[in-house]
C-alpha cells in the first residue's frame, strides 16, 4: 500500500459549521488552540488540505479536546438530535478516549484504494480479524484496498 497522503481528506467543508471551527490556512491554525491538538494526534499541523473543518471530524480525543482548552461547546452522553452535536457515547465497541460529532451515516461507503481515517473497535475474542470504525480525526490510518 502507498504512503498515506498528507492530506487525509481533511478540505470537506460545507457552509454550515454548526458552531465548530473552520481553518483556512496553516497559519490560521497555527494561531489557534487547536494546532495544539493536531500536534497531539497527528505529530504536526499540517502544511496543505486547507481548509479544515472541524465539523467534518467524526472522532475527537475528549480528553485532548479538554486539555486545549477548547470550551466553546459542550459534550453530551446522550445520543445526538442534529448534525454537529458533539457526543461520547457511540457504542459498547468505542474507546473511552473517543468522542463523536454527529453526521448522518454515509450511504455509498469510502472508495476504494484511499486511505481512510479509523479507530479499532474493542471486540472481545478478536484473534483472526479485527474490527474497524470509521473516525475521521482519529490520526489512525487505514488502506482501502
Amino acid at each position: 500500500s502507498p504512503s498515506p497522503s498528507p492530506s487525509p481528506g481533511w478540505s470537506h467543508c460545507d457552509s454550515n459549521q454548526d458552531g465548530w471551527p473552520s481553518f483556512q490556512s496553516q497559519s490560521d491554525l497555527q494561531g489557534s488552540i487547536w494546532a495544539s491538538y493536531f500536534q497531539k494526534v497527528y505529530g504536526a499541523v499540517p502544511s496543505s488540505g486547507y481548509p479544515i473543518c472541524i465539523e467534518h471530524f467524526w472522532t475527537l480525543y475528549w480528553e485532548v479536546v479538554q486539555s486545549i482548552g477548547y470550551n466553546d461547546k459542550s459534550m453530551s452522553s446522550n445520543c445526538p438530535s442534529s448534525e454537529g452535536d458533539w457526543y461520547k457515547n457511540q457504542n459498547g465497541y468505542q474507546r473511552d478516549t473517543i468522542s463523536w460529532i454527529y453526521h448522518p451515516i454515509p450511504s455509498n461507503g469510502f472508495p476504494s484504494n484511499t486511505w481512510h481515517e479509523v479507530h479499532h473497535g474493542k471486540v472481545s475474542g478478536e484473534v483472526n480479524t479485527a474490527w474497524f470504525m470509521s473516525g475521521t480525526g482519529s490520526g489512525i490510518f487505514l488502506w482501502l484496498g
